[in-house]
């Protein structure tokens, strides 16, 4: 009986040395995983810094078309939309990368620790608890012998009161047998439960990590519908949508119109123009309408050299591409009624306008 349970003892020592040497050994993978770790949250981070980044100049373009004059309000406000959804993926990103470090990689770390000590310690015990078994079955065995020698000599003398305690010695040996094998099954299964309690620690560390990652990619799925918008919206590039069409018709409906014009090109040109200025000034009958005389005054103003830069016009707002010059002027003059009642913007054009006049006047007596 000894025999087999020094045999079960041997085979549960050494599954518990396999089991710590693996434990041991494993130190190296965990350094990788968290130097490996580290390195794409350094890399999460970066993106996350780029993504801001872009963003921001995604939004100016979303800006640029929904601020726009012309058809490109919806595509802007759709844009818009997809910036905002691209916001949210971008938190989700910071606090996946956040979620990474915290939550994984510096928990991770002060584990390691803890497992080290864990694991010497197991070993330790391990060696003390089977070392004193040892000593004691030694004992006991050494014991016995010497009983089993005396019960030799007692039976060849007729005596046989050794044998009881030979027996009962005999029992303390297996017992200690017993209990060796106890205590081996007990340590391989804390070894075992160490080993698995490590492994359940990195799931319970991971789990926070990759919720946060689903949450981040479940923000991807509304982008699909945005998406579509912009497709639906971008597929004929030649078709206005109906609030641009509106507006077209309601400017022609409207008192204001667009005039054209062509400022001048360099300043030594200033006298010609000047001249001509003049000479249309002269030849223009007094009865003309507002918006030539908004002409007139644009190219004086722009003949005596007050270009001061900004894009508005002594008749309204003015637009300029390239050397051109587009100025929204009124059709027609107002009356002296319908000045009181005007807008300070009429009032500031109309007195603009006099002072134009006044100043053509003067013009034209210096020429005469």
């Amino acid at each position: 009986m000894e025999a087999v349970i020094e045999k079960e003892c041997s085979a549960l020592g050494g599954l518990f040395q396999t089991v710590i040497g693996d434990m041991k050994s494993s130190y190296p993978i965990w350094e990788d995983f968290i130097t490996k770790a580290g390195k794409l949250q350094s890399q999460l981070r970066a993106t996350a810094v780029a993504v801001t980044a872009f963003l921001d100049a995604f939004q100016k373009v979303a800006d640029l078309a929904t601020n726009s004059k012309g058809g490109t309000r919806d595509i802007g406000s759709a844009l818009t939309r997809m910036c905002l959804r691209h916001r949210s993926i971008e938190a989700k990103l910071k606090q996946f990368s956040m979620c990474f470090l915290e939550g994984l990689i510096n928990p991770l770390q002060e584990q390691m620790e803890d497992w080290k000590k864990g694991v010497n310690t197991l070993d330790k015990d391990h060696a003390k608890e089977y070392k004193r078994a040892r000593q004691e079955i030694k004992k006991k065995s050494s014991d016995t012998l010497k009983l089993q020698k005396k019960a030799k000599k007692a039976d060849n003398l007729g005596r046989g009161d050794i044998q009881p305690q030979l027996s009962s010695a005999m029992q303390d040996v297996s017992d200690k047998y017993i209990l060796l094998e106890e205590t081996e099954k007990h340590a391989l299964r804390r070894a075992l439960i160490e080993e698995r309690q490590r492994f359940c620690c990195f799931v319970a560390m991971l789990r926070p990590v990759v919720d946060e990652e689903i949450s981040m990619l479940a923000e991807v799925t509304h982008l699909q519908t945005i998406s579509e918008d912009l497709k639906a919206l971008t597929s004929d590039p030649h078709k206005l949508p109906p609030a641009s069409e509106q507006v077209i018709l309601d400017l022609k409906s409207s008192d204001y119109g667009w005039s054209y014009q062509t400022p001048p090109s360099s300043p030594s040109t200033t006298m010609s123009r000047k001249s001509n200025s003049s000479s249309s000034s002269v030849s223009s009958p007094s009865s003309s309408s507002m918006e030539d005389r908004c002409r007139d005054g644009m190219r004086l103003d722009l003949c005596l050299g007050r270009q001061s830069g900004q894009n508005q016009s002594p008749s309204g707002t003015a637009f300029s591409w390239g050397l051109r010059q587009w100025v929204w002027c009124p059709r027609s003059q107002p009356s002296h009624s319908s000045m009181l009642s005007a807008s300070p913007l009429r009032l500031q054009i109309r007195q603009r306008a006099l002072r134009i006049e006044r100043d053509q006047r003067m013009l034209r007596s210096r020429l005469d």
